[in-house]
């Protein structure tokens, strides 16, 4: 069963560059095992990285190892300590 991770935080005008420049890193790297993709939202200064992974073993993986997490890699890379919340996603339209 496919899990949807969602992690958000506020981000200051001073934190934005670190968050974006890791994001763009991530874009260019190796993908964990298991992600099949990730997204980089914002509204207001509330800024959300929702990720889509192929199961709960790829997720609690990446999650072990933070390196390869993309939440953790890109709020940590702003200092910041978001909040994480794993749902399964139990319907697809695509």
């Amino acid at each position: 069963m496919m899990i949807l991770s969602m992690a958000h935080a506020s981000v200051d005008e001073a934190d934005r560059d670190n968050l974006f420049g890791e994001w763009s890193d991530l874009v260019v790297g190796a993908r964990p095992t298991g992600l099949v993709t990730a997204y980089l939202v914002e509204e207001g200064d509330t800024v959300r990285v929702a990720a889509l992974w192929e199961n709960e073993d790829a997720h609690h993986q990446a999650l072990h190892e933070e390196k390869t997490h993309p939440a953790f890699r890109v709020f940590e890379a702003a200092g910041l300590d978001p909040q994480h919340s794993i749902m399964k996603v139990v319907g697809s339209l695509g």
